[in-house]
């Protein structure tokens, strides 16, 4: 029997609540064209067995573990905007002693309205999930807790002309942890740039941004950021992006700079084949109570054998100063009704650092039932 704290359960229905209050401006001002609505609810169950849980190299933990979550998606469609709202929460229990049972919730809503020459989003997201998860990409330090994050995001985007477009977009988060081995910060930026689509496949990107990481055991760190981007289509189904930049770091020790660049792949022949690849570099806020230097991995291959069928690779890692850390995940999935699927997947994971050196691999199977 799975068993959720109370404290947990109210903190959560709490944040349920107040997502449905913020929803309302947008149904008023969307009151002259109704929704098209569409939904997706679900529950799953996993099992999971992997060698080294804390990707200990002094200290290996094996470890099984039990999962069920549910999930629930709500979108809703006009002419001239949308709307997303969606819950998730998962339970998680282990059968190793020495490891936290976890529980985690994620929460979403995602708006977007246009105009005749203009465009806005607004996005709120809102999490609590394990700490030995979310850290492996971020401080490395995977210990048992929680990390609480919330997320606001509001974008403008205006049409100068055919080809000229300038846009403004800010962005608040907070993060606490219930363990002192990780900092608690603030994290906010603003950011505006200008587009020309000087073709009618590629377009070329100013970008300035300013952000101000605000630990709670620290001191605040600014960062300015100036990149240049361009970005063209090779097919109908293929796009590269790539910039380039500088960044400058201040914080009372003193103020450096370093260069900014990423460059990304896409490219998608449909819904059910596609491949993704991005790496980028610069300045980023941490768990660690820092700013750091970090360059980025992310990769994603999908491919449909057959109707029902889906192969799936994926890759992230990270790498600073102190530690570079690779995570692959290889599986497939079966659509075996239209309610029921199965997956498996293979997890390898890799750390490398001056103080631990280690590896783990674990292997997943999941139950997913959809009535819709």
């Amino acid at each position: 029997m799975i068993n959720i704290s109370q404290s947990r359960l109210f903190g959560f229905a709490r944040q349920v609540c107040l997502l449905p209050a913020l929803c309302v401006p947008v149904f008023v001002c969307s009151s002259a064209s109704a929704y098209d609505w569409n939904s997706d609810y679900g529950i799953d169950a996993s099992l999971e067995r992997d060698d080294n849980f804390r990707l200990s190299e002094a200290d290996p933990v094996a470890t099984t573990s039990t999962g069920v979550g549910v999930f629930a998606d709500l979108q809703g469609l006009t002419e001239i905007s949308s709307l997303r709202f969606s819950v998730r929460a998962r339970a998680t229990r282990y059968s190793e002693s020495s490891i936290e049972d976890s529980d985690n919730y994620n929460l979403l809503l995602a708006t977007a309205r246009s105009g005749e020459r203009w465009s806005g989003t607004f996005d709120l997201s809102l999490a609590a999930e394990s700490t030995t998860e979310t850290e492996l990409l971020d401080s490395g330090n995977v210990l048992d807790g929680e990390r609480k994050s919330a997320r606001v995001a509001p974008g403008l985007r205006y049409q100068l002309d055919e080809r000229n477009s300038i846009y403004g977009n800010l962005a608040f988060s907070d993060v606490t942890y219930d363990t002192v081995s990780l900092t608690e910060y603030t994290d906010n930026t603003a950011s505006a740039g200008w587009v020309n689509q000087f073709s009618e496949t590629s377009e070329v990107s100013v970008n300035v941004s300013v952000s101000e990481y605000d630990p709670d055991a620290g001191d605040t760190t600014t960062v300015t950021s100036v990149n240049v981007g361009y970005g063209f289509n090779a097919s109908e189904a293929t796009r590269y992006n790539f910039q380039l930049g500088a960044s400058e770091r201040d914080n009372p020790v003193g103020t450096d700079r370093d260069g900014n660049s990423s460059f990304e792949i896409l490219h998608s022949i449909d819904d059910r084949n596609g491949f993704s690849l991005f790496v980028g570099n610069g300045y980023a806020g941490s768990g660690v109570g820092e700013v750091r230097y970090e360059t980025r991995l992310k990769l994603r291959w999908d491919h449909a054998l057959a109707e029902r069928m889906q192969l799936k690779l994926t890759g992230e890692g990270v790498s600073t100063d102190d530690r570079d850390y690779i995570e692959i995940v290889a599986g497939g999935s079966h659509q075996y009704t239209r309610e029921l699927s199965f997956a498996a997947n293979l997890r390898y994971r890799s750390q490398q650092s001056d103080i631990n050196d280690a590896d783990s691999t674990s292997v997943l199977v999941s139950l997913s039932y959809s009535p819709i």
